[in-house]
């Protein structure tokens, strides 16, 4: 390691332990509005939030980043959505309570699976909070893509290296998958 790389590390390490309280709120906040939506909406689960983890940062700093800042997931919040109708209702109303840096989605003959949000705190909402630099990324998952993930998660990577990736996302597949 350079002391460049050695120097940026400590930064971002310092930046983080420093801003990790506000960080903290940030992610209580989202969670809150969140809620809030979910509530409104039904047939919503938010199911956990997080503060991305220091090793998880020094991963990305790997990756040419150089100030927090820059890492756009510190806070993650994961939405489970009943059916793909919930996810387009979803889809419409983020806008309305973000600023959104960046959206995409992934599909299935289904419909819309997963869709992912890069969110700041809209700018007339920035006078009661100092989360003006910190940004989220907000996962919104049907129920099914969201148990087909788990699955999938479960044969891959504990112990089951004999099994391949799933491939057929319906619960026939998933079964046949599972053996």
């Amino acid at each position: 390691i350079t002391l460049v790389k050695f120097m940026s590390i400590l930064k971002i390490k310092s930046q983080y332990k420093e801003e990790l309280p506000l960080i903290r709120e940030w992610g209580l906040f989202l969670s809150f509005k969140m809620t809030n939506l979910a509530l409104n909406f039904g047939g919503i689960k938010i199911t956990e939030w997080r503060i991305k983890d220091w090793n998880s940062i020094k991963n990305k700093i790997d990756r040419k980043i150089t100030h927090l800042n820059e890492i756009q997931d510190l806070i993650g919040l994961r939405i489970i959505a009943f059916n793909e109708t919930i996810v387009q209702k979803l889809n419409n109303e983020i806008p309305k309570l973000f600023e959104i840096i960046s959206h995409t989605e992934i599909k299935s003959v289904n419909g819309i699976n997963e869709s992912s949000f890069i969110v700041k705190l809209k700018k007339k909402e920035l006078g009661s909070k100092e989360f003006r630099n910190l940004s989220a990324e907000l996962k919104i998952r049907t129920l099914e893509y969201d148990t087909h993930l788990k699955i999938d998660h479960h044969l891959h990577f504990n112990g089951n290296t004999e099994k391949s990736r799933i491939q057929d996302n319906t619960a026939i597949g998933l079964l046949r998958q599972i053996g």
